[in-house]
């Protein structure tokens, strides 16, 4: 790992205090999503059912994400503006560990990934949602699948799974490299955790609690309008057939195996990771505006790819890309951003992204140098080896 010198450290540190004063504060006055699962968790205090009302929109967290509200939902109850802070700060911990962690070589990279993610990042603590904790296991588990520790990995990404569903497509990744014991460690520990806290309610109660939960997660219970920016809705807004949805989604998965394919400009498990992320998000049927952190790491491999003049049009792509993940549309008013929303620019943005790191020029044989907590590694899991092109 590449330590950061003692400048480096400060400036850090307080770029952390600067943005977690605002963060936290944000929280503590919103923080709807988190709200939203205090009632679920002290249903599962109570013994009573999570899941035999559907939410007010979108769908409830998995069990085992409702299990780690428990202690915040038993502070709320003294306090709920401690304990929204109190998972805002732990939502900025994992970030900036994951920041930390970041294949880099400058810091000018990261910090316009940051700039490019800026209003996905900075809704992640508006509504109190997981990400910041689930952009911490996928930089987890790419840094250990780098480092060759596939058990590790396997298990941060069924962590990932079981808090949410969409993660569970990270799961295909390994099966898709032949990352098999992390892929069966990955499933044992994504049932095991989703099943763990549905124990208490005994064998016929665990049943129905997966029932109730299954029904309130259908279609019916989705949103395809507001803020949902995944592929399923932007089909929606273009008056697609299933047919239409069916070819967004392919065409996404396509993207996604050619950057897959194409020679590393960083450590191979975390640029595959990075893309395989965002993918996933684009795929799943609910895409809010905070899951488009994932495309974070994909930032970081896109402005690491060797610009040059002739690439003039590739580095246009990729400020149209920016502009449309930043959000920085949204920010100037209501009726602009309700507008921004109705056109998917999220999703334009995340799609823009991944053509340009799926077809836009590389080195011909690639030298990356590693980042802080990875070691470079082939997808198969050997010393410095790339795929083919």
């Amino acid at each position: 790992m590449t330590r950061m010198t003692p400048r480096e450290t400060r400036l850090l540190l307080l770029a952390a205090i600067l943005y977690g004063a605002v963060a936290i504060y944000t929280g503590i006055r919103r923080g709807g999503d988190l709200e939203a699962h205090f009632t679920a968790a002290r249903l599962w205090i109570e013994g009573l059912q999570l899941y035999a009302h559907p939410p007010r929109v979108g769908v409830w967290w998995p069990p085992f994400a409702v299990l780690l509200v428990v202690p915040f939902a038993l502070v709320a109850q003294l306090s709920a503006a401690v304990a929204k802070g109190a998972w805002a700060l732990g939502s900025l911990v994992c970030l900036g560990w994951s920041i930390v962690r970041l294949p880099r070589d400058r810091w000018k990279p990261v910090a316009l990934a940051l700039a490019a993610v800026a209003a996905p990042l900075h809704r992640n603590f508006e509504d109190l949602n997981l990400n910041a904790v689930l952009l911490a296991l996928l930089v987890a588990a790419a840094c250990d699948l780098g480092r060759g520790r596939e058990g590790r990995a396997g298990a941060w990404i069924g962590a990932a799974a079981a808090l949410k569903v969409f993660p569970a497509v990270w799961l295909l990744y390994l099966a898709y490299r032949r990352h098999w014991r992390a892929l069966v460690i990955g499933i044992a520990v994504a049932a095991g955790l989703s099943l763990a806290p549905l124990l208490r309610y005994g064998v016929p109660g665990a049943l129905d609690a997966v029932r109730d939960w299954l029904a309130n997660s259908s279609p019916v219970a989705w949103t395809q309008g507001g803020s949902n920016q995944s592929l399923s809705t932007l089909a929606t807004r273009l008056h697609l057939p299933g047919a239409g949805l069916a070819f967004l989604d392919l065409g996404c998965i396509a993207l996604g195996v050619v950057a897959l394919r194409r020679p590393k400009v960083a450590d191979a498990a975390f640029e595959e990771l990075a893309v395989v992320g965002l993918v996933a998000v684009l795929l799943s049927p609910i895409a809010w505006v905070h899951y488009f952190v994932f495309a974070l790491p994909l930032w970081i491999i896109a402005l690491r790819l060797p610009w040059q003049e002739r690439a003039r049009a590739w580095s246009i792509a990729l400020a149209l890309a920016g502009l449309a993940t930043s959000g920085i549309a949204t920010v100037w008013s209501l009726s602009l951003r309700d507008a921004v929303f109705k056109l998917s620019l999220y999703t334009w943005g995340a799609l823009l992204l991944l053509v340009v790191v799926a077809f836009a020029p590389r080195p011909l044989r690639a030298s990356p140098a590693p980042g802080p907590g990875f070691r470079s590694r082939g997808p198969s899991g050997t010393s410095g080896g790339t795929p083919p092109s």
